[in-house]
């Protein structure tokens, strides 16, 4: 039995602490994570924030979700979106905060409850959906790996061992993780 967006809806906004998301039409709740994959969602999140104009952008960090289509939505690690995607919704935006509009920046963190998941499934939906940088980082391998969308709609690939950086569709933005792979990799 598929899911309608409804009834997501409904399953999450009842129960805010499940961090619902919505799979090919099925729920699926998204795992208590480890504290080396949190310390690098929220630095990551943070540092980014830090460098954006708040009026021009709008970044989340394991809150708000991306509606891939009709079926899919998700609840990412860190996403960036443009602020007019927000102004534009004004009064109708929908008590679960939820955007379909596609991300300049969306990067998942691997968590070994969620790895496989993110890399065979998520990954290639934000892909599909046109999410213009994908990250997809790997604290105990102090990996990045990175997919950016060209004008054609095809992705460029690389991976990235630490070291600093920029994503393409945030001028100005720089992080760099070596920092925050020493803190989620301490203890």
């Amino acid at each position: 039995m598929s899911v309608t967006q409804q009834l997501y809806e409904s399953v999450s906004l009842d129960d805010p602490e499940g961090r619902w998301e919505l799979h090919g039409g099925k729920l699926r709740e998204k795992p208590v994570m480890s504290h080396a994959h949190n310390e690098v969602m929220f630095e990551l999140g943070y540092q980014i924030r830090l460098q954006l104009d708040p009026d021009v952008y709008l970044v989340r960090s394991n809150a708000g979700r991306l509606r891939l289509a009709t079926d899919t939505v998700y609840i990412p690690d860190v996403f960036v979106i443009p602020r007019s995607a927000v102004d534009e919704m004004g009064a109708d935006m929908p008590a679960l905060e939820t955007f379909a509009v596609p991300a300049l920046l969306v990067a998942e963190v691997w968590s070994p409850s969620t790895g496989e998941y993110d890399i065979d499934q998520k990954i290639p939906r934000y892909a599909m959906h046109g999410d213009r940088e994908i990250w997809r980082v790997h604290p105990r391998e102090r990996s990045i790996e990175v997919w950016v969308r060209a004008e054609d709609g095809s992705y460029s690939h690389q991976i990235q061992q630490g070291g600093r950086l920029s994503p393409r569709w945030l001028p100005g933005v720089r992080v760099d993780f070596d920092p925050i792979f020493n803190r989620a990799n301490r203890g």
